[in-house]
């Protein structure tokens, strides 16, 4: 199992789709495999242990690798595999004194570098001790992608976009690019005012997440941050025929819809967003927005009305109850 991180910048995006979209999304990413050449000391059944890893059985490697590693305490393969399953435990600081341990075993163990800056990048991250261990690592494994994809993400928690542009071009011209570089890369390129660019990379995020709604939603917010908003709808639209069930979808769809001046196409979404959830309040909210624009008085008063209703007291509810204030007397 080896951790690799590249996002950057959708934390609150991140927690809402979590709730909105269950199992869908995710921390960093884990890839199964063995770590090669590492100075193990050649006990037998560690691909035994890697096997229960393997199955998400991390209580029972656990067990497995510390009895190999009370054998063979410099067995470097044995002590990050025993991290490994604390790691997958829950038990970071575990996991993060046993990478150290391997690295001090094998100083050139890739994977062990890996997973350690993976959990340096976690919140709250530590992106200078992960490129601390990152750059030689590199520099001894120039195309160890993984090692690529943390140090990028690190320089780009360190808002240093020229040294994380570096690297992400380094991923894409390596064919390893992946849906949440390019929208790191994208965000990188967009906050250095280079709209063009980013659009390109977030589209081809949405090509290399065709089938994640999550990272599709990510992408369609983005765009529509981008002025994009052709694209935006193309995005959401990919996102909605996976997950149609999620009245969110729609919203962020409407919004670009709206942005585009298609506002029966924005009111049409709203209307599907209330359809799979007629309690939806954002939803009530924004087609009374809608109708607003469009002097449908009493459309709106009925939509914002019901959002006012639904929100309550929060800041949603305050703001439809203030909308209705505006509205003509008569």
């Amino acid at each position: 199992m080896i951790r690799e991180r590249g996002r950057l910048g959708l934390v609150s995006l991140g927690a809402l789709l979590a709730a909105l979209l269950v199992g869908c999304g995710g921390g960093p990413s884990q890839v199964e495999g063995p770590p090669g050449s590492n100075g193990a000391e050649g006990f037998s059944d560690v691909e035994g242990g890697k096997a229960l890893i393997e199955e998400g059985k991390f209580a029972e490697a656990k067990a497995h690798f510390e009895k190999i590693v009370a054998k063979e305490p410099r067995n470097a393969e044995a002590t990050f595999y025993l991290g490994v399953s604390k790691d997958g435990l829950g038990d970071k600081a575990g996991a993060e004194q046993l990478y150290k341990e391997a690295l001090k075993l094998d100083p050139g163990f890739a994977d062990a570098t890996a997973n350690l800056s993976a959990l340096y990048l976690e919140e709250p991250p530590r992106p200078d001790e992960a490129i601390k261990i990152l750059e030689p690592a590199l520099a001894k494994s120039p195309k160890d992608t993984l090692l690529m994809k943390n140090l990028a993400y690190a320089y780009a928690l360190k808002n240093d976009g020229e040294k994380a542009s570096k690297q992400y071009e380094a991923l894409i011209a390596a064919g390893a690019a992946g849906a949440d570089e390019r929208m790191t890369y994208g965000q990188i390129l967009l906050d250095a005012g280079q709209k063009e660019k980013a659009v390109e990379q977030f589209n081809k995020g949405v090509a290399a997440a065709e089938k994640d709604p999550v990272k599709l939603m990510q992408l369609g917010v983005l765009l529509r941050q981008a002025e994009a908003n052709a694209d935006c709808v193309k995005a959401l639209d990919k996102a909605i025929a996976l997950k149609g069930d999620q009245p969110e979808l729609f919203m962020r769809r409407a919004i670009c819809r709206s942005a585009m001046k298609d506002e029966a196409g924005a009111r049409a979404d709203f209307e599907a967003a209330l359809k799979v959830n007629p309690d939806y309040a954002k939803g009530h909210f924004y087609l009374g927005l809608s109708w607003l624009k469009e002097k449908n008085y009493p459309a709106a008063k009925a939509a914002l009305t019901k959002a006012a209703e639904l929100a309550g007291d929060s800041e949603l509810g305050k703001a439809a109850r203030e909308e209705l204030n505006k509205l003509p007397k008569k």
